[in-house]
């Protein structure tokens, strides 16, 4: 019966180890979870942050449109009629008020993007960026959910049966002691799955912020863009009505520097019609690429009538 003992004597040394090994094994499974569930919830909040902000830029482009469409596009419409009662010529210098089939295309036009953008222009881009947003945070939260569930705790498996009855408790013992290490092992190896998972999920969330980020500032430009413009174009708008109130339809009063005032005026605002008309999204959500253009055209075009209206 020396035997006994010696088993037994051994079951507790190996299970000791073995306790040890997977106690060892789920602090380190518990702190690699912990660490990826912290990651992923980074990622995730990191995305949700830079699209609020994004969406905020968005919003401010739609609304600076739609409040100039309200205004000053209104008041140049209205200021454009009247002009379209003076026989400008060809030598006078206004193309745009010399030919009378352009003459009415310009109207028709200004009228067409009073209508057609003022009713859609805050409910497209910001409802695609919505869109995009909804779907971008919907995947987060799947990888999230993935992440999380690779993480779940392992159960206990089933013990070994011990085939000698006298054995039974070093054999119960040693069984245990095992099934809890491989539960430990299979534990860490879960962890490091999970760690995986968040690398995926942390890096479509750098992609994410990137995508969101480029959108904000291309936005963000615009709206700049289209303010200045506005003012110079508002600016212009009180120059040329007294003009046209002093001099009315007669267009031997109107001198050189007036119709160098309604050229300008009329140059602002194609400018900013082209800005109001410039979409921010492809239709396969990616940034319109016209709108990168337009705002090269504009600002180099800006710098070049603030010079003129400030000399």
């Amino acid at each position: 019966m020396f035997f006994v003992p010696v088993l037994v004597t051994t079951a507790v040394l190996y299970g000791a180890s073995q306790l040890d090994s997977a106690s060892g094994k789920r602090q380190a499974a518990e702190r690699l979870s912990l660490k990826s569930i912290n990651r992923i919830g980074d990622a995730h909040k990191a995305v949700h942050e830079e699209g609020q902000r994004t969406q905020q830029s968005v919003e401010r482009l739609a609304n600076r449109k739609f409040g100039i469409l309200q205004t000053s596009i209104r008041k140049f419409v209205s200021s454009y009629e009247r002009l379209m009662r003076i026989n400008f010529r060809a030598g006078d210098g206004i193309k745009e008020l010399a030919d009378p089939a352009l003459i009415d295309r310009n109207l028709e036009l200004m009228r067409d993007i009073d209508v057609r953008v003022g009713s859609v222009v805050k409910s497209s881009d910001v409802a695609f960026l919505s869109s995009m947003l909804t779907s971008g945070g919907g995947l987060m939260c799947m990888g999230e959910m993935a992440a999380a569930a690779v993480g779940a705790p392992m159960f206990v498996g089933s013990m070994a049966m011990a085939l000698n009855p006298m054995f039974l408790p070093a054999t119960f013992a040693m069984a245990l002691t095992k099934s809890l290490s491989d539960d430990a092992e299979h534990e860490l190896k879960a962890a490091r799955l999970q760690r995986k998972y968040a690398n995926v999920v942390e890096a479509q969330a750098e992609t994410n912020v990137e995508a969101l980020r480029a959108i904000r500032e291309r936005a963000d430009r615009l709206t700049t863009l289209l303010t200045a413009l506005n003012k110079l174009f508002v600016a212009s708008l009180k120059e040329v009505d007294p003009i046209i109130e002093r001099n009315g339809s007669e267009r031997a009063k109107y001198s050189a520097r007036d119709k160098e005032a309604i050229r300008n005026c009329l140059n602002l605002a194609d400018a900013v019609k082209s800005i109001l008309d410039t979409p921010l999204f492809e239709s396969d959500g990616a940034i319109a690429e016209v709108s990168r253009e337009a705002l090269e055209t504009g600002e180099m075009y800006l710098r070049s009538m603030e010079q003129v209206m400030m000399a």
